[in-house]
C-alpha cells in the first residue's frame, strides 16, 4: 500500500506523509516500500508480481543464512536440522508469504548476530565482519521502527562486551567499525524520522505524567503482560490469535519446545571460541523481549487487544536468532549426543558401522 501510494503519488510523493495516521502509519522506515517502487520503475509496470518476489527471497534469504550459518560454524547436520526447523514454523511462511516487513527485518537481526559470531570466532582478520553487522542492523532499522530499538540494543551489548573484554580503547574501536558500517543507512533513517514521518501513534497516544506513573506502578498490568507473553511464547508459530477466543495456551507443532528439546538432549556444547557470541546474543534478545515488554506497559491503545495483534509478530521476528542460539549452544547433531562419553558413544555406533561395512562386503560380492 506505501508503494503504491508513493509510485502514483509523482512530484507529491511529500503528501502522503500527512495522511490519517490511525490507519496508515507512514511512520514506518520504507526499506520495503521503496524498494518495490524503485522495481517497479526499472520493470515499467506496477506488478503485484514484485512484491511477492520480495517476499519470496526474503524468505529464502532468512532460511538460507541460517543454514549456512549453523553449518559453518558448527556443521552441515546441525545446520540443515536449523532450517528445517524454521521452514517448518507454519507463522513464519505465514509472515513470507503475507508480504509482512517482520521477515526482511528477521533476516537482518539474524545477519547482524551471525556476523557479529563471526567477528569473535575470526577477530584477527580484521573488522570486517564488524563493519557488515553495523549495515545489516542499520537496514533493520530502515525497515521497521523495532530495528531503531534492536540498533540500540545491539551497540550497547557490543560496547558493554568490549570494554569489559578489552577495555574502552578496544570498546571505541569495535564500536566505531560498527557505527562506519551502520552510517550510511543511519543518515536516511534519521532524515525521514525528522522531516517526512509523522509521530508515531503509540508516542503521541501517551499522556505525560499521572497515566504513564499509574500504569508503571500497576502491578495486574506487569502480570497481565508477563502470562501473554508466556502463552504468545508456547503458541506464536502456530500463527494469528483468534480475537475472539484471546490467549490460549495451545502448542503447535513446531515451537520453542521443539529446540529447547533438542538442547535437552544433545546437551550443551563448551566451545569457548563461541562463548562470548552466546552471551551477546543472549543479551541481545534479552534486552528486544524486555523493550516489547515495556513498550506494552506503556501502550496507549487496548492492552489486550494490542498484544493479540502484534506479539507473535514481535516474537517471529527473533525466531530465526533463537534457533541460532539453541544451535550454537547445543552439541552438533553427529558430535557427544546427551553427554555420553567418547567411549559409550563409540560403543553405540560401533554396531551399526559393522553392520554397514558387512552390507557393503556382500553388495561387492554379488556384483
Amino acid at each position: 500500500m506505501h508503494a503504491r501510494f508513493l509510485a502514483r503519488s509523482g512530484d507529491a510523493w511529500r503528501e502522503v506523509f500527512s495522511l490519517p495516521m490511525d490507519w496508515s502509519h507512514w511512520d514506518y522506515p520504507l526499506l520495503l516500500p521503496l524498494s518495490l517502487v524503485r522495481s517497479w520503475r526499472y520493470t515499467g509496470l506496477e506488478s503485484i508480481y514484485v512484491p511477492a518476489a520480495f517476499a519470496f527471497i526474503f524468505f529464502l534469504l532468512t532460511a538460507g543464512l541460517l543454514l549456512a550459518a549453523v553449518s559453518f560454524l558448527k556443521n552441515l547436520s546441525g545446520g540443515l536440522l536449523a532450517g528445517m526447523i524454521l521452514i517448518a514454523t507454519p507463522f513464519f511462511i505465514l509472515m513470507g508469504i503475507s508480504q509482512f516487513a517482520d521477515v526482511p527485518f528477521s533476516f537482518f537481526v539474524l545477519a547482524t548476530i551471525v556476523l557479529l559470531f563471526f567477528q569473535e570466532r575470526f577477530a584477527e582478520k580484521g573488522f570486517g565482519p564488524l563493519l557488515l553487522a553495523g549495515l545489516a542492523a542499520g537496514l533493520s532499522a530502515w525497515t521497521k521502527n523495532e530495528g531503531i530499538m534492536f540498533f540500540l540494543v545491539v551497540l550497547f551489548v557490543l560496547l558493554t562486551a568490549t570494554a569489559f573484554k578489552g577495555g574502552w580503547k578496544g570498546a571505541a574501536t569495535s564500536c566505531g567499525w560498527f557505527l562506519a558500517g551502520a552510517l550510511p543507512v543511519l543518515l536516511f533513517v534519521i532524515y525521514f524520522k525528522m522531516q517526512l514521518a509523522p509521530a508515531n501513534d503509540l508516542t503521541t497516544g501517551l499522556a505525560a505524567g499521572e497515566t504513564i506513573w499509574s500504569k508503571l506502578t500497576d502491578g495486574g498490568r506487569y502480570g497481565a503482560i508477563a502470562r501473554d507473553f508466556f502463552i504468545t511464547g508456547i503458541n506464536f508459530t502456530k500463527g494469528p490469535v483468534d480475537l475472539r477466543v484471546g490467549m490460549k495456551l495451545a502448542p503447535g507443532a513446531v515451537s520453542i519446545l521443539l529446540p529447547a528439546a533438542w538442547l535437552w538432549f544433545a546437551g550443551i556444547n563448551h566451545d569457548q571460541r563461541n562463548q562470548s557470541g552466546v552471551i551477546c546474543t543472549s543479551a541481545i534478545l534479552i534486552l528486544m523481549l524486555s523493550g516489547y515488554f515495556t513498550v506494552y506497559l506503556l501502550t496507549p491503545l487496548p492492552l489486550e487487544y494490542h498484544i493479540a495483534t502484534s506479539l507473535n509478530r514481535l516474537y517471529i521476528q527473533l525466531w530465526p536468532s533463537i534457533i541460532f542460539l539453541f544451535f550454537m549452544i547445543a552439541n552438533p547433531p553427529d558430535g557427544n549426543w546427551g553427554g555420553l562419553s567418547k567411549k559409550t558413544a563409540a560403543s553405540v555406533r560401533a554396531p551399526a558401522r559393522k553392520n554397514l561395512s558387512s552390507k557393503r562386503k556382500q553388495g561387492r560380492i554379488k556384483g
